[in-house]
C-alpha cells in the first residue's frame, strides 16, 4: 500500500479518482464474466429441461401403448402414471 502522508489533497484525489475507476472497470468486467456464466448456465438448463421433456414424451408414449399393465405409485401409494392396460386389469376407470 502506498504512502499517502506527503500527498497534497490535490493529489489524493487524483489518486482516489484512479482507483475508483481501476475498480468500476474490474466490477464492470467480473460482472460481464457472471452475466455470461449465468447465461451458459441458463441454455445448459434449457437444453437439459427440452431433452427431459422429449424423453418423457417417449416413455408415456412407449407406456400408453404397451398390452402389459403399468402403474407407478408415490410413496404413499397414490397412483401417479398408469397406462389403460392397468386400468383394465385392475377394473378401474380414469374418473
Amino acid at each position: 500500500m502506498a504512502d499517502y502522508s506527503s500527498y497534497s489533497k490535490k493529489d489524493l484525489l487524483k489518486e482516489l479518482k484512479e482507483l475508483q475507476q481501476q475498480y468500476e472497470s474490474t466490477l464492470a468486467l467480473h460482472k460481464n464474466e457472471n452475466v455470461n456464466e449465468i447465461k451458459k448456465a441458463e441454455l445448459k438448463l434449457l437444453r437439459v429441461r427440452k431433452l427431459i421433456e422429449e424423453n418423457e414424451k417417449k416413455f408415456r408414449n412407449l407406456v400408453w401403448d404397451m398390452q402389459v399393465g403399468v402403474l407407478l405409485q408415490g410413496p404413499n401409494a397414490e397412483m401417479l402414471f398408469w397406462n389403460p392396460a392397468a386400468l383394465k386389469l385392475l377394473g378401474l376407470t380414469e374418473e
